[in-house]
């Protein structure tokens, strides 16, 4: 067989120069060669490649783990065979084929073959007279088996027991997939039974998708469209749903699963279009009629997928009803108001997934037992679905208002993909991961369409491969054939920018970014989404309040506050935490030091669940500026030897994000607390008791230091971790000390360390906590330390320094304190590594003579120490001239009042014993 010859039997084209139409069924000519079952468009137009892969796509998805694959409906492939000779098929057009009818008419014969055997120049005219054509066709896997019309018609006498002999999971996946699908052509000669399975086989799936289950005709009445012949075996339909095809059915999530197919759809329109624009590239006449004629590229009925995704959340619903033993309203979440029991059947399905079409079946039994006359009824509109209901009493007027018409217009599928994003809401997605594939798909989506939107407006771009590969061009009187994989397209000028999400998205950015973060989302995903609704990544900072959908009696929801993003994120604990934690501090931009609704920060939080490693992360990026003592002290205290090893250079970094935190941890590592009752049993312990922080057991011992730069003893009690805390003896002023330290804590933030008054056996201390060099040690020895002082500090003393009018700020009262290795917040390591500036700061001690009268003597003075200093004044002048001086003296003088009143009382106590 030459390739002409091999051509023409695929296209079903004959030696009569015509196409022939070899079986009873189906329009379109098709012939059977090597299990391939090829179907040519003979000028009829019902060739629909798009919708036969679209729906091949759904049940390949839908059920990916089913032993029989996608085999449920019939897998086709379309290709079009270029330059095949062909007789114009009208007489008008082609003088030849009206003289060929002629002949044979004259010889009365209906062969060629015989017109030839006369007139042997006519069969070179004939020959010559083709036209080099292109040919559509579309070929499918054969299908070993009987159609279900013949089936039915030998098995009508004992048709319970053929029912029940079908193939349970094929049957299942076909009854729920023609739910989703609204199909509209299963008649009984596109179902095939296959021979040694009983599975079911759909073929011709080329007309579904188009129609609700029952629209309004032009005589004003309502038709039902929902057309397949399975859902009348009565006795097949009341048994329960497949228990394989229930589980893969109910592993999908609604949303993802459609969205990913549409775009698999739109992928295969662009493949369709490049296949077209191959076979006709200088003819836009021919490409224009050819996609017309296989109804490319893909449109839907606008309004269609979204009441396709309410059928796929409502089947959804009703076969997690396999999961309960007891009986469960579902009137919430479908169209009638049914209970159920444990597992639903097909038929309960039927029943609330397509209300009219279930009613409507239901009458047929009475018109016939026959399912085949059943169905005809159906497709030959013999009843209404008003007169039917009518002809059996039953009153159609409760059905009427819930009819909905489908709009007639159609829309490409990329405008049908942004209709199902746009009412596709928060609440569809119960888990992270969905929530997460969904933005991914539609990121995808968006990139895709941006890509391409040059092109798109001709229907875009795609990649070919060819199905007929095998067949050659050898003689030269035959083209290429031309075939198709995968890719999809539309005539849209649409772009990825007008993409709308769903309000839902808008109003609840903060909550659907925690879900990323707790479903581990990557972050350019997170970025993308916070630039696709843009959010104000500020809001972020922010506490959240949200409505509960639950209710009070007096029906207001009730309002719950939602964990700020850092600590969601901490509570979640994925394997990305580190990552996540890095992220949002640098790339979002969160305050660190935000609180929840009970109080704590992300430090306090981490401290609470006993997180070592985070607690440190957290504090290399800055965290600790505001804490809850209690916990961040017994945190460390819990912590093993090793451990308080580790954080030994963390402490230093603590103490300068705020002398507060670091003061707290070490006043309660060296100075634990001890009460009454204790003392009472232990009279050998020695104690100090303080001013506000009660008293306190010593638990090392020191020795007397003498201060070279002052008349007072200063030992120190200090541990290997890191802990120090000074003590002074009979300090002169106390109060003054502490005075400067709150003033510069409520102003600046410490330029002094933090102090405690107490007393040791009735002798008054003074508790201070700093590490480092006095200044004048600095200057003798390492100078070129000034040079690297941080402006803002050294700003902040100088007008301290100004407010205060230290009487006795020498040299041995200002300490320098390096910045121990400022970390790199953006590594995951946990390593702290040095800065390139501001690598030490300055803080004044013994503030005891400050506010001292204003007096000035003119002396000559040496400026060079302060031309030294990098300063950052207008910082520091913008903070005090934001002030509300008023409520600031105010709330240092309250603090001041409160602090002299329990010093008397602790005093007083003292004597009195």
């Amino acid at each position: 067989m030459d390739s002409l010859t091999m051509v023409y039997k695929i296209i079903s084209y004959s030696q009569e120069h015509c196409f022939i139409k070899k079986s009873e069924r189906g329009t379109c000519s098709g012939v059977i060669m090597n299990n391939t079952y090829f179907k040519t468009d003979n000028g009829c137009g019902l060739l629909r490649p798009a919708k036969e892969n679209a729906v091949f796509e759904f049940y390949k998805d839908l059920y990916p783990e089913s032993s029989k694959g996608s085999s449920f409906v019939s897998p086709t492939n379309f290709m079009i065979l270029t330059q095949i000779p062909i007789l114009p098929s009208s007489p008008i057009e082609c003088s030849k084929r009206k003289e060929l009818i002629e002949f044979k008419s004259l010889y009365n014969t209906n062969y060629a073959r015989s017109v030839y055997l006369r007139n042997i120049e006519f069969e070179r005219d004939i020959l010559n007279s083709r036209v080099r054509t292109n040919v559509s066709t579309q070929a499918s896997l054969l299908v070993k088996g009987e159609p279900l019309d013949e089936l039915i018609i030998k098995n009508s006498k004992i048709m319970k027991q053929f029912e029940m002999s079908l193939d349970n999971e094929s049957f299942g996946a076909i009854i729920l997939s023609s739910l989703l699908l609204n199909t509209t052509d299963y008649k009984p000669d596109n179902i095939f039974i296959e021979s040694t399975t009983n599975k079911i086989i759909g073929i011709d799936n080329d007309e579904c998708m188009e129609f609700y289950e029952i629209q309004q005709g032009a005589d004003g009445k309502s038709y039902i469209h929902f057309k397949n012949i399975l859902f009348l075996f009565k006795n097949k339909m009341s048994t329960k749903v497949n228990q394989k095809i229930r589980e893969q059915y109910l592993k999908h999530q609604p949303n993802t699963f459609i969205l990913s197919w549409l775009i698999k759809i739109l992928e295969k329109d662009k493949n369709y279009k490049n296949l077209i624009d191959l076979a006709f590239p200088d003819d836009e006449t021919l490409r224009y009629e050819t996609n017309h004629s296989l109804k490319l590229p893909f449109t839907f009925k606008k309004g269609w997928i979204n009441s396709m995704l309410s059928r796929f959340k409502l089947v959804k619903s009703l076969l997690k009803l396999n999961n309960y033993k007891n009986a469960i309203e579902i009137g919430s979440c479908s169209s009638g108001s049914s209970n159920f029991y444990g597992i639903v059947t097909y038929q309960d399905l039927f029943k609330e997934v397509l209300p009219f079409a279930y009613i409507y079946y239901q009458q047929l039994e009475s018109e016939s037992e026959d399912p085949i006359d059943q169905i005809k009824i159906v497709y030959q509109r013999e009843f209404s679905f008003e007169g039917l209901l009518f002809k059996h009493g039953i009153n159609s007027e409760p059905y009427r208002n819930k009819i909905m018409n489908l709009e007639s217009k159609e829309i490409p599928i990329i405008e049908t993909i942004k209709e199902l994003i746009l009412n596709s809401g928060e609440n569809d997605f119960e888990l992270p991961s969905d929530l997460i594939k969904w933005l991914e798909q539609i990121l995808m989506f968006k990139s895709t369409i941006d890509i391409s939107i040059s092109s798109i407006s001709s229907i875009g771009s795609s990649r070919s491969s060819s199905i007929g590969s095998g067949i050659g061009s050898s003689s030269g009187s035959i083209g290429s054939g031309i075939g198709c994989s995968s890719s999809g397209s539309n005539r849209s000028s649409s772009s990825g920018s007008d993409i709308k999400l769903h309000e839902s998205f808008y109003k609840s950015t903060k909550s659907i970014i925690a879900n990323l973060f707790k479903g581990g989302a990557d972050f350019k995903l997170i970025n993308d989404f916070i630039n696709l609704t843009n959010f104000d990544i500020k809001e972020l900072s922010k506490p959240t309040v949200l409505s509960s959908s639950k209710n009070d009696d007096d029906g207001a929801n009730e309002i719950q506050k939602q964990e700020p993003l850092l600590h969601s994120t901490i509570i979640s604990n994925n394997s990305k935490l580190f990552e996540q934690i890095n992220f949002i501090i640098n790339n979002l931009n969160v305050n660190i030091d935000l609180v929840n609704e009970k109080g704590l920060t992300a430090l306090d939080l981490s401290a609470e669940l006993n997180n070592f490693q985070l607690f440190i992360l957290l504090i290399e990026l800055g965290g600790g500026k505001v804490f809850n003592p209690s916990i961040i002290s017994k945190f460390y205290n819990s912590l093993k030897t090793k451990e308080k090893l580790d954080f030994k250079p963390y402490l230093q970094v603590l103490f300068h994000t705020n002398l507060n935190a670091a003061w707290c941890i070490s006043l309660n590592c060296l100075l634990p607390e001890y009460s009454g009752s204790q003392l009472a049993l232990n009279k050998q312990i020695k104690t100090i008791s303080t001013v506000v922080k009660g008293r306190r057991k010593i638990s090392e011992e020191w020795g007397t230091i003498k201060n070279q730069y002052g008349s007072r003893a200063v030992p120190s009690i200090k541990d290997e971790y890191g802990n120090c805390i000074y003590i002074k003896f009979n300090p002169q002023f106390p109060g003054t000390d502490i005075a400067v330290s709150k003033l510069s804590e409520y102003l600046f933030g410490h330029c002094s360390p933090c102090c405690e008054l107490g007393s040791i056996g009735g002798t008054p201390v003074l508790l201070i906590q700093v590490y480092g060099e006095p200044l004048i040690n600095v200057l003798e020895k390492t100078p070129e330390i000034l040079d690297k002082l941080d402006p803002l500090n050294i700003s902040k003393q100088l007008r301290m320094g100004i407010l205060t009018n230290n009487a006795d700020g020498n040299l041995g009262n200002f300490i320098i304190t390096p910045t121990p290795k400022i970390p790199n917040s953006k590594s995951t390591t946990n390593n702290l590594k040095e800065s390139d500036e501001n690598k030490f700061k300055i803080y004044s001690i013994d503030n005891e003579q400050c506010f001292m009268p204003s007096t000035s003597k003119q002396k000559e003075s040496d400026s060079s120490l302060l031309n030294k200093f990098k300063l950052q004044v207008e910082t520091v002048i913008n903070r005090i001239k934001s002030l509300d001086i008023n409520e600031f003296c105010q709330k240092w003088l309250e603090f001041l009042d409160n602090q002299n009143s329990l010093s008397l009382v602790h005093f007083k106590d003292l004597d009195n014993n």
